[in-house]
């Protein structure tokens, strides 16, 4: 994987380290070789779904008495990031449950503690993001045994929790081109929620700050396994007797996608520990991302167009993340 720990101008707590080695080690052992055919099959098996969920890392910015671990939403950036960089698709399925899910459940208080305990132990939860009778590309939705969301009332904004049976899923057709794994649903209201809460300006925000920051982090896993499938590719590509990684322009690129993806990261670090405002974080995640894989995709030359090689996944997904920002 790529990183540069030298250029980060403060360190991750024991805790972040700990769980991004966690992530990383599932994600490369059990996501990333198979995350080309969760793509063609059009989900992510719900056991291996299981055994993330399972890892606790729904509960991360739960707090501590509804079972979380009460970490910030930095620590939720660094796993989203090492998830998106073997499957966005999961990433995603995750990082939308832990992140802008639980914020909207804790807005709750009590009203929302059982479906947040719920959440934070890993019950599939769907975030359907902010809408009124009608959410779309929601992300999970048909498997949710809850789904939460932010909808508008003559007071302002309101958290709403809707029940399986209060809703009607339709998966997206045709296919999205990115994270075709996420199980991408249409979700339409069709009975009154079994939780509705009006809640305050901050709350909102706060609550759609986490949605970009996992946003923001997936986008990040992904330009970073980008990178790292150019680097691997023009190591082992050879032209006129060498490999391309030794030809100035490659490196380049190289270099540029290295630098915007550091820049990225830290400007999202900063962002989710509350130091400056997310939008312009995931801003500059997503395009980095993009870039990079523009930039693999460039490299790798007519093969980066096939699924034999990653590329192909991470630049359409990697566009997702740019149209979404």
């Amino acid at each position: 994987m790529h990183e540069s720990p030298a250029l980060h101008p403060f360190a991750l707590s024991d805790d972040e380290v700990a769980l991004r080695h966690l992530a990383r080690e599932f994600a490369q052992r059990s996501l990333a070789p198979e995350a080309g055919h969760f793509d063609a099959a059009g989900a992510v098996p719900a056991a291996l779904l299981k055994r993330l969920r399972g890892l606790g890392l729904t509960a991360v910015c739960a707090p501590e008495d509804a079972g979380g671990a009460g970490l910030s939403l930095r620590a939720l950036a660094v796993v989203c990031e090492a998830l998106g960089a073997a499957s966005a698709s999961a990433a995603t399925l995750i990082g939308h449950q832990a992140g802008p899910a639980v914020a909207a459940l804790h807005a709750l208080d009590e009203a929302g503690a059982k479906v947040l305990a719920q959440a934070a132990e890993g019950t599939p939860v769907a975030w359907l993001g902010q809408g009124a009778e009608t959410f779309d590309a929601v992300v999970g939705a048909a498997e949710a045994k809850a789904l939460v969301g932010l909808q508008a009332t003559d007071e302002g904004l309101a958290v709403v929790v809707f029940t399986p049976d209060q809703v009607r899923c339709t998966p997206l057709n045709p296919t999205p081109l990115a994270l075709r794994a996420a199980g991408l649903c249409q979700v339409k209201v069709e009975g009154k929620p079994s939780i509705l809460l009006a809640i305050s300006q901050t709350q909102a925000a706060a609550i759609l700050d986490a949605a970009r920051v996992v946003d923001a982090a997936v986008a990040l896993g992904v330009g970073t396994a980008a990178l790292d499938e150019a680097v691997r590719y023009a190591l082992d590509r050879k032209q006129f007797g060498q490999a391309i990684a030794e030809f100035q322009a490659v490196q380049w690129m190289l270099a540029d996608s290295a630098t915007e993806l550091d820049a990225a990261r830290l400007l999202l670090w900063g962002a989710a520990a509350g130091d400056g405002p997310v939008g312009p974080a995931l801003r500059l995640a997503s395009e980095a991302a993009l870039r990079t894989a523009d930039r693999a995709l460039q490299i790798h030359g007519g093969y980066g167009y096939t699924r034999e090689y990653p590329v192909e996944r991470l630049f359409r997904d990697a566009h997702h993340a740019a149209l979404t920002a």
